[in-house]
């Protein structure tokens, strides 16, 4: 028993970090000079070399990073902090540091297959090498390591942050998810949601208000210091929530291949081109938008619910050039809805700690912009999940392979 609890994960963890590495080697020439792997990279930059959280001059929205900027360096909000502190701290040479970063990526993507592993030792001690093993080959979790994206530190947070929970170390749970806040902002009504529930449910009451409290006061800081030097109220970050929900308003239809191709019309051509920061389109683009909603509230419905599946709808056009594409796509929207209706089926099964941030991120994500990438964080969650459900599977159980599977030494219970 000994010797299975140390050889499992070091299995796992080699295998996950080598996967990851054999990606970054293949997409080594992912894009990182346009669009937001641009942002990060000029906000790292100013960070690393003027000590300022600044794009330089004054940032238009949509407009590329650029490096070595003539300044002046005015403060922005526009970008959760973390992601480009992490990538400034990494920034040795003149250079931007795109290995060291992907190197990063890889490593904290292995260790959250190691968490996603004890995790399942909590609720699944049988299955969890194999749901460690599902984690390790999911595929989008293994193309985005090459990219310059928050999506990997975000994902490795916040799973921390739901292991450290399922032992109930409520404080560093809070403290972890709060610094998951400061790489992607989504999780800041989640807080909200915990207090709310604390002041329901008795028997979980101090678990959520530490966790609530705890995300909240590291947090706390970067507001105010957006307060100070930007004079107004940002939370988090001042881009992304009017763009997505502008862009979660136009009615693309399937097939048209990629889908951000069409997310401009003329409304939001007009923001873009009469506003000089990402804040002012930011702002008009959500007026525009809850104007759309009040003058048609059924049509934006029925495109919500027609466009909600590209969140959860991976098409694996990263795999095309390895295969035939359309049975590539058809192979990965298929393996998605089995995938998905195994996830959901598991919310009634899992205990809370696992369950509440996916049925948040199903509810709060509907008026945004579907994109698959938006749902990798829930990845590890959704696999623990799946293989929940399918542990009450009397089929399942009956295979003689999962019935000889030893169980782990599981983690402390919730």
């Amino acid at each position: 028993m000994q010797r299975n609890r140390y050889y499992v994960p070091v299995l796992l963890f080699t295998l996950a970090l080598s996967l990851r590495l054999i990606a970054i080697h293949i997409w080594r020439t992912a894009d990182y000079s346009h669009g937001d792997p641009s942002e990060y990279l000029a906000l790292a930059h100013n960070l690393r070399y003027h000590g300022t959280f600044s794009f330089g001059e004054s940032h238009p929205w949509g407009a590329d990073g650029t490096l070595n900027p003539s300044g002046p360096f005015l403060p922005t909000a526009s970008r959760a902090p973390l992601y480009p502190i992490v990538i400034a701290m990494l920034w040795w040479k003149t250079v931007p540091p795109i290995l060291w970063v992907r190197i990063l990526q890889g490593i904290l993507g292995a260790f959250t297959v190691l968490l996603t592993y004890r995790i399942a030792l909590q609720v699944l001690p049988r299955l969890a090498v194999l749901v460690g093993l599902a984690m390790a080959l999911a595929p989008l979790t293994l193309r985005m390591t090459a990219d310059v994206m928050s999506e990997t530190l975000f994902t490795f947070l916040l799973t921390l942050g739901i292991y450290l929970w399922g032992l109930r170390r409520a404080w560093s749970a809070g403290a972890v998810l709060g610094l998951a806040t400061l790489t992607r902002p989504v999780l800041l009504p989640f807080f909200i949601l915990l207090l709310a529930l604390g002041v329901l449910q008795r028997d979980q009451r101090k678990v959520y208000v530490k966790i609530a409290v705890g995300g909240m006061l590291v947090v706390i800081p970067w507001t105010v210091r957006n307060v100070i030097t930007l004079h107004h109220l940002v939370l988090v970050n001042s881009q992304g929530w009017g763009s997505n929900l502008i862009f979660g308003m136009l009615d693309v239809a399937y097939g048209n291949g990629n889908p951000w191709f069409y997310y401009t019309d003329t409304d939001i051509k007009r923001i873009i081109s009469t506003t000089t920061t990402e804040s002012e389109a930011e702002s008009q683009m959500v007026d525009e938008s809850l104007h759309r909603i009040e003058r048609h509230p059924l049509y934006w419905i029925w495109v919500r619910a027609k466009e909600y599946p590209r969140l959860f709808g991976d098409t694996a056009t990263y795999l095309y050039e390895f295969g035939p594409p359309r049975l590539i796509k058809i192979i990965f929207l298929l393996g998605s809805v089995v995938f998905l209706l195994l996830s959901v089926i598991g919310l009634w099964l899992a205990p809370p700690h696992i369950t509440l941030f996916p049925i948040y991120f199903i509810v709060v994500q509907f008026p945004m912009l579907g994109d698959v990438r938006y749902s990798l964080p829930l990845t590890p969650l959704m696999v623990i999940l799946s293989f929940v459900t399918l542990s009450r599977s009397d089929a399942l159980r009956r295979v003689r392979c999962f019935r000889l599977l030893p169980p782990a030494s599981p983690g402390k219970a919730t």
